[in-house]
């Protein structure tokens, strides 16, 4: 195949020319009329193999003058048989009809006879075929625009966002979009064509309402938000509002409808809630047991309830609305409210006590709230009858403010002492507990066993001082267990020895009797008193001795001995008249700003229930300047030695730790540090968080054995975090891992709480490393 010329100019070419069997003087012709025409022309042998498969529809196929009749359908046929598209233009030679009838059986209707008029046929026939093309190429561009066109419609049919339908004024819906169809409740558009054979019987609730919007349309063409009750496929009746107007008339009177629907079920819900609303409180205002008036603002009764008619002693509600208010104050309150309204201004939300004026003359007290209602112009006075107890009321506000404050400080106090003391304790205990393990000289030693032992005496009289309202109340249980009273005298010297001895004081502690035998009793409560008693004696005395006396006295009852605990100082000493005064709760012998001696002023008051609690007796002597003498009484069950168990210890298997995960999650430092160092030192492989949510993270990304879990600490708090990770938050594989609550929440009845939050174990604050070990061993 040849090409024998190219496109001409830079406008797109009309077509490509296919020429075959041409002789050269009509090739020469074919040339000279294609020119015009802005063709290719492709020259082809008759007997090459031509390949069509890259020429268009827009192709033109000449066949000329060489071929006989029989060869020129051959190859047309051949050339359309292979799939080609083409107009074909055939040359005849004159004269012979048969070959011009063979090539009209074969579709082939542009032929031309050769003689003198052959160019002009030619240009007559090209130009026919040219102008052919050029239409088909239209009309393609046309269609191609039109289907743009109508996927563009459906397109925004499809996804608008409101509700579009089309159905004729007879009901007949045509077509629905989307959204239209999930306003129905239909999972599809053919679903609400196929459940919705007719509009105006099936979708209105009210019938009537359809023909409302068929006699507006046909008067008006359109019409804006018309509001009507549907049915719904799946919730039964549901509210829209529509736009709808005429889209086409038909000859037969009748016309379609464009409808663009929109949901107000939610807007004729609340409608529906604020009528009930308004009666429902209609209903209220009129039934209230307070009286109600509206007051405008000239202060004229616009409208009262019953209490209020009631109130002012009057027959009916007319009897008041339309007079002033001012006419029911007492001559005493008249100037007051005046003058008040005056000063406040319109507007303002008044509360006050004020005397009224029944119809029959009689003064009363009452509680008035104005409040002032802008919307409406209006003020809303609620009236309460106080007469009954008006002579009342100061005795008990005083008594109320007394109970109040005192209640308040005893609650603040009580809540905030076991965390804030609790929680830096663990840390001090925890660091001598591992200062502990590291050497010491002798005297360290003896000085970190008796920190040590301060700190657990400290934590066993903290959960007391935290009762101190249970102690009132009878409500602390007694421990009854075997007691050493020789190591109950050494704790006072451990714990106050050092104190006095900065304090410039003596201190002697001594037995008056062998203190031989088997004692029952609760040995913490016993230390309590001696520590409360000892520590104020140490408070208040700058100089001198602090003399620390046990001994026993014999008991009428067989089994049982008296405790005398005697405790003398040389202090400050008091009053008689304060004796009684210090034991309550919170108090002090001096209360003034510029008090010497600090403290909270529980500690006698805990003596004092404890003696009273345990069935023993407190006595004081005291005079100002001449120091204290408290004595106090116990009884205490006297049995026969017992054999001693040795009780088990932790062994410190370092074999059965080693590779054992423990994840710690504390926000305070010091007892992070100390949890993750004592672990370590045996052996544990340990990460440390100071919030639950990272403790939730690190469960996420790696696996461990236990949780230690502070309860209290920022971001998530360790409740919280522990139901989280029985919930499966931190994943499915660490839902049962071991967690164990470490806390300065030491009050009865946390542990209980904690367990039900999905906990296992509970140590308190501050933690023994034994204890916290054997704990680690069972949940492990």
């Amino acid at each position: 195949m040849t090409k024998v010329n190219k496109t001409q100019g830079g406008n797109r070419r009309r077509a490509d020319v296919l020429t075959a069997g041409c002789s050269q003087s009509l090739f020469r012709l074919v040339m000279q009329v294609l020119d015009e025409f802005r063709a290719k022309v492709h020259r082809v042998d008759t007997d090459e193999t031509v390949n069509l498969s890259r020429f268009s529809s827009e192709t033109v196929l000449l066949v000329g003058d060489t071929f006989s009749e029989a060869n020129s359908i051959a190859f047309v046929q051949h050339v359309l048989q292979q799939g080609l598209r083409a107009t074909v233009v055939a040359v005849c030679r004159r004269g012979n009809s048969s070959h011009a009838v063979g090539l009209e059986r074969i579709g082939v209707y542009n032929i031309i006879e050769d003689g003198p008029l052959m160019k002009t046929k030619l240009m007559t026939v090209m130009r026919r075929v040219f102008w052919m093309i050029d239409n088909e190429r239209r009309l393609e561009s046309v269609t191609r625009a039109v289907e743009g066109a109508e996927r563009n419609y459906k397109k925004l049919f499809n996804k608008s966002p409101v509700g579009v339908f089309l159905s004729d004024s007879f009901g007949r819906p045509h077509s629905v979009n989307i959204e239209m169809a999930r306003l129905l409740g239909a999972s599809s558009p053919e679903e609400v064509l196929q459940e919705y054979a007719n509009f105006g019987d099936q979708l209105y609730v009210i019938p009537g309402r359809r023909r409302e919007l068929v006699k507006a349309l046909s008067r008006n063409g359109q019409i804006l938000n018309f509001e009507f009750e549907a049915r719904h496929l799946r919730l039964g009746r549901t509210w829209f509002a529509m736009n709808a107007s005429i889209r086409k008339r038909l000859p037969d009177g009748s016309f379609l409808i464009d409808g663009f629907v929109r949901d107000i079920s939610e807007r004729k819900r609340a409608e529906a809630a604020i009528r009930y609303s308004e009666r429902k409180y209609r209903h209220l205002f009129d039934h209230a047991g307070e009286g109600i008036m509206l007051i405008d603002s000239d202060l004229l009764i616009a409208d009262v309830n019953l209490a209020a008619v009631q109130l002012f002693g009057v027959g009916s509600s007319d009897d008041l609305t339309g007079r002033s208010f001012v006419d029911f104050l007492s001559p005493e309150e008249t100037s007051r409210f005046r003058v008040a309204d005056a000063e406040s201004g319109i507007g303002e939300v008044e509360r006050r006590e004020m005397r009224l004026l029944r119809a029959d003359g009689v003064e009363i007290y009452v509680a008035a709230t104005f409040r002032y209602n802008s919307d409406d112009s209006f003020f809303q006075v609620i009236l309460s009858d106080i007469t009954t107890r008006r002579n009342l009321e100061k005795t008990l506000r005083a008594a109320r403010d007394s109970a109040e404050s005192a209640s308040r400080s005893k609650s603040d106090f009580l809540a905030n002492m076991s965390h804030e003391i609790r929680t830096p304790l663990n840390g001090i205990m925890g660091m001598l507990q591992l200062l502990w393990e590291t050497p010491l000289n002798e005297d360290q030693a003896d000085y970190v066993d008796s920190a040590l032992m301060s700190c657990a005496r400290l934590t066993s009289l903290l959960g007391d001082i935290m009762d101190i309202s249970k102690i009132e109340a009878g409500r602390v249980d007694l421990a009854c267990e075997p007691l050493d009273l020789g190591s109950i005298l050494d704790s006072v010297r451990h714990l106050f020895g050092i104190s006095a001895r900065q304090a410039g004081i003596r201190l002697k502690v001594r037995c008056e009797s062998p203190l031989q035998g088997a004692f029952m009793g609760d040995s913490v409560k016993i230390q309590q008193i001696l520590n409360n008693l000892v520590g104020n004696a140490i408070k208040f005395t700058t100089e001198g001795t602090v003399d620390v006396e046990l001994g026993l006295l014999q008991h009428p009852e067989k089994g049982k001995v008296n405790l005398l605990i005697s405790v003398n100082d040389t202090g400050i000493g008091m009053c008689p008249a304060m004796f009684d005064h210090v034991f309550k709760p919170f108090t002090q012998v001096d209360s003034s700003f510029t008090r010497e001696f600090q403290g909270a002023g529980l500690g006698l008051s805990i003596v004092k229930n404890l003696v009273q609690l345990m069935g023993g007796a407190l006595q004081i002597e005291s005079l100002p300047g001449e120091g204290t003498s408290v004595h106090c009484c116990l009884t205490l069950e006297r049995k026969e030695p017992a054999v001693l168990v040795p009780s088990l210890s932790f062994e410190n298997d370092g074999g059965q730790k080693k590779g054992r995960r423990v994840l710690v999650v504390e926000d305070d430092y010091v007892n992070r540090t100390f949890l993750v160092r004592v672990l370590e030192k045996q052996k544990y492989r340990v990460r440390a968080v100071d919030n639950g949510e990272s403790a939730l993270n690190e469960l996420r990304t790696r696996m461990y054995d236990a949780v230690l879990m502070d309860v209290h600490m920022p971001v998530m708090g360790g409740v919280e975090a522990a139901k989280a990770i029985r919930a499966g938050k931190a994943g499915t594989q660490v839902r049962n891992i071991p967690i164990v609550a470490v806390t300065a929440c030491a009050v009865k009845g946390e542990r209980e709480r904690f367990i039900e939050a999905g906990m296992n174990d509970y140590l308190p604050k501050p933690v023994d490393m034994d204890s916290l070990y054997k704990v680690l061993e069972c949940v492990g």
